[in-house]
């Protein structure tokens, strides 16, 4: 889908939305996942994200990217729902599909593997919110760079360099756990 396909909403709504819906729902539902470490919650802001892209279609003039107008609805909604619960989740790896566990339980990783696993949560969750924010509109919501800049409003070599500065850091952790 294309952002020329955004700009023409007024005259088939229930079809753009079902283009919408089709093609962002798996990655808006990760990123909302990301942020709530909880199934329900994640599945109800999720449809509260698509209700919101319905309503604010009719008004939307094709002068943003596609994706960072729908991620910043999600991110919007995200941030209202946390204004009420005052929650502060933390992801697990496992939980966001980074790693796999088997149905026995166990990762199918040695003992290292799975250590470095845990170090490596372990440096994300104590990543500043807006460095999380930036990881997971790249990689849970699969954004690109000019994407999550829009989000975020900044430019897309600004982001990349923040992303790669947080990976670095993330390594840079790793590296002090060994």
């Amino acid at each position: 889908m294309e952002d020329d396909e955004l700009s023409s909403f007024s005259q088939d709504i229930p079809a753009q939305i079902e283009l919408i819906f089709k093609h962002y729902f798996d990655r808006v539902f990760r990123y909302v996942f990301s942020r709530t470490n909880n199934r329900q919650v994640a599945e109800d802001l999720t449809s509260q994200i698509f209700l919101k892209i319905l309503e604010a279609l009719p008004r939307y003039k094709g002068h943003q990217i596609q994706a960072a107008w729908v991620f910043t609805i999600a991110k919007n909604t995200i941030y209202s729902h946390y204004r009420f619960t005052l929650l502060h989740p933390i992801q697990s790896l496992e939980e966001a599909g980074f790693i796999e566990a088997d149905p026995a339980g166990e990762s199918g990783a040695n003992s290292r593997d799975m250590d470095r696993y845990i170090d490596l949560e372990v440096n994300i969750n104590h990543l500043p919110a807006k460095e999380l924010e930036l990881l997971r509109l790249r990689y849970a919501a699969g954004l690109s760079f000019s994407e999550v800049g829009a989000v975020v409003r900044k430019s897309p070599e600004a982001v990349k360099m923040a992303v790669h500065r947080i990976l670095r850091k993330i390594e840079g952790g790793m590296e002090v756990m060994k």
